[in-house]
């Protein structure tokens, strides 16, 4: 078992409370720190890239102008008076009354505003005759670190540690990076966020309030095997200093005791992601024990884990069981704990734990009419007849499902995103095998396109995002009772930086209702298409292909306007009625960007798309005072992607002089490659004028007839 060595000696002197000069330093006392000793510091290089836990004047912000580590650091603006920044450290998460060394980086603008500087620690007593600590920095416009030494104090009398920068009428910018407090009380350090609670259900997962060995503590149900009380590192953003990583030996414990006659089996289980060892340790809880300490060593890996997730869990039995004080500590492995141990630490198979791909697919979570982890587009709020329920609905299974009304204009989604899935409980999507998408639905009277699953995969590419779509057969009408859909998602090699799995619910008059959604791994190859379900000759694969059909806001459905993130420019457009066209969609050129009108064919069409065919796209275009300025012009194309990865794009430049309407179109040759995604597109370079769009249409491409070949005979 690995052991951390005590690595850091630190040469310090003991700093009176009122010490004004980094000079004072002198080597009167040796403090030994434990090198294994974690910075309590959240966000201490600003690698957040804002100012999350800390607080200050106006004066102060976060630059990605120069840092000590990393992208960003804190900047103290020149000011003619006082600006000051502070971070109030977790109190319930470290031995506050320790001796602490603090550090921190600073870059003066030059040498001479040094005294102008401090660099402070501040604990605030219980009854006040608060304790100060501070430091200047040394006299030299370079990076330099400054440090002290805090004195502990009493024990209990410590309300809040605080760390400090003031500066005051400074010429020039000051910066700041990598604050580091290590306590020298380390073995009362927690790697838990809310070990104690004490903030209720922040960073747990199947948190149910209840009381405390103290003040707030948790409870977990012996029957409700399926709801661990859980935590995972995941939930911790980017900059967070105090992370487990799996590289030192820590023991993960907690207080639990059994409510009445409860009486089962709790487990104490350390799952780190990927296959790095899952540690458990078993432990029995029966009436009349109280409050007992159960614990469970683990030693650290070889490489550091992506994730770590810890878990406090039901095994078997009845009642319920409160539970506080969870720690993940600098481990102690000679320390013998006064629990009610049953059994030894063991290593348990990742594959012994089946996690699902989607958190929450049976629906059983929710409250207020929003199903937990899933979210319904264009929003539950906006849509009241479509909702959550585990009451007065026939679920296929358990109580809980979703309705879904049907509206006659708009397009309903209910969705999940894996951004919102519970990494505790949930296994990370991986793109490089093949998977399926299933969901349970039951239709009555479902009219229009029907309802079909769909998957978008996003990424960016050329400076574009692009999406991959896998979807389902349409459901239309009423369905025999419950019928399931599944949606095969390719394998892929690609990064995708979103997954999103949709019930895509079209415009119509009927309601389904939607329980027991599932992604898992498959063995099966792509499912090929029906030829009952491609498109023959003369029949339209676009939809809201006339522009009839609007979301609440005005804009069309089916079709965007490039760009949707105002980081990658601005986009003008609105649909207005003209005479004899109906609805048009109206794009006012920019001379600041290009603009782009475009559907995503394979995720519009719920299946009834044969990408290998070939197909015309054609719609009418009317240009008026259109003059681009970037030589890109206005073009209608497709833009195809193959199993290869590569793209085969084509595009055909129209007149943007050409007066009123007129009709244009495009039939791409074939591609080389099986084609996975297929998107029809109308590009507008950056300039002036305006560009009206409507009847948008894409068809198989119609053949020409080989003519019949003269055979001549000879007698």
């Amino acid at each position: 078992m690995k052991k951390l060595a005590l690595v850091l000696l630190a040469v310090l002197m003991l700093l009176s409370s009122c010490a004004s000069s980094y000079e004072a330093l002198q080597d009167e006392k040796l403090v030994l720190a434990a090198g294994s000793s974690p910075n309590i510091v959240r966000n201490s290089g600003f690698e957040m890239g804002d100012l999350t836990e800390w607080g200050g004047s106006d004066g102060v912000a976060v630059s990605s102008a120069t840092a000590h580590t990393g992208k960003y650091s804190l900047c103290f603006y020149p000011t003619a008076g006082v600006e000051y920044t502070y971070n109030v450290l977790p109190k319930q998460e470290f031995d506050k009354d320790a001796g602490a060394i603090v550090s921190a980086w600073v870059k003066l603008p030059s040498a001479f505003e040094a005294d102008k500087v401090r660099i402070i620690v501040e604990k605030q007593m219980n009854g006040g005759l608060n304790s100060y600590t501070e430091v200047h920095p040394e006299r030299t416009s370079e990076w330099q670190q400054v440090h002290m030494y805090v004195e502990p104090t009493f024990s209990g009398s410590v309300q809040d540690f605080v760390i400090k920068a003031e500066v005051n009428s400074v010429r020039g910018p000051v910066y700041i990076d990598d604050y580091e407090v290590i306590s020298l009380g380390s073995e009362n350090i927690n790697y838990l966020k809310n070990g104690k609670f004490t903030y209720r259900s922040d960073s747990w997962s199947n948190y149910v309030e209840s009381f405390g060995r103290d003040e707030l503590g948790a409870m977990i149900d012996l029957s409700e095997t399926t709801k661990p009380l859980n935590q995972s590192t995941g939930f911790l953003p980017a900059g967070w200093s105090l992370k487990y990583d799996g590289t030192i030996d820590v023991t993960f414990s907690a207080y639990v005791a059994p409510v009445g006659d409860a009486e089962g089996v709790v487990r104490l289980r350390v799952e780190r992601i990927p296959d790095l060892g899952i540690y458990y340790k078993d432990f029995k809880v029966s009436s009349g024990t109280g409050w007992q300490k159960i614990s469970v060593d683990i030693p650290a890996s070889e490489i550091a884990c992506n994730e770590a997730v810890f878990y406090i869990e039901p095994v078997s039995g009845s009642g319920k069981v409160l539970v506080d004080d969870a720690f993940v500590t600098i481990a102690n492995f000679g320390t013998d704990f006064n629990g009610a141990s049953s059994s030894v630490p063991q290593m348990m198979s990742p594959d012994a734990i089946v996690k699902p791909y989607l958190t929450n697919g049976d629906l059983e979570g929710g409250n207020n009419g929003i199903s937990n982890n899933w979210g319904l587009a264009p929003g539950w709020e906006v849509l009241p007849d479509s909702y959550w329920t585990n009451e007065g609905i026939e679920a296929r299974s358990g109580n809980g499902a979703v309705f879904v009304q049907q509206l006659p204009s708009i397009e309903q989604v209910f969705l999940q995103a894996n951004g919102w899935q519970d990494r505790g409980t949930t296994k990370e999507y991986d793109a490089t095998k093949p998977m399926v998408f299933k969901a349970w639905i039951k239709a009555e009277n479902i009219t229009g396109d029907g309802v079909y699953l769909r998957v978008e995969r996003k990424y960016d590419a050329n400076g574009a995002e692009q999406v991959l779509f896998s979807t389902s057969e349409a459901v239309t009408g009423t369905t025999d009772g419950w019928v399931e859909l599944e949606a095969y998602i390719e394998p892929s090699d690609i990064s995708f930086k979103e997954i999103l799995w949709d019930v895509v619910v079209s415009p119509g008059e009927g309601s389904v209702t939607i329980d027991d959604l599932t992604c898992e791994l498959t063995d099966e190859t792509a499912p090929v298409t029906s030829s009952e379900n491609i498109v023959q000759t003369g029949g339209n694969v676009l939809r809201n292909s006339n522009l009839d059909e609007l979301n609440p806001d005005g804009t069309t459905t089916h079709w965007d306007v490039w760009p949707g993130n105002p980081a990658e420019g601005i986009r003008d457009s609105e649909v207005i009625e003209e005479e004899g066209h109906g609805n048009v969609l109206k794009v006012n050129l920019l001379t600041s960007n290009a603009q782009a009108v475009y559907q995503y064919c394979v995720g519009d069409t719920a299946g009834k798309f044969d990408f290998d065919q070939d197909y015309t796209f054609s719609c009418d275009i009317k240009c008026e005072g259109v003059v681009t300025l970037d030589g890109r012009g206005v073009t209608i194309g497709v833009k195809r992607r193959g199993v290869d990865g590569n793209e085969y794009n084509e595009y055909f430049r129209i007149d943007e002089t050409a007066g009123g309407w007129n009709t244009y179109s495009i039939s791409p040759t074939p591609a080389p490659v099986e084609v996975l995604q297929y998107d029809v597109i109308v590009d507008m370079g950056s300039g002036v004028g305006s560009v009206y769009l409507d009847n948008f249409s894409l068809t198989l491409a119609e053949t020409e007839e080989e003519p019949e070949t003269l055979v001549l005979a000879w007698e």
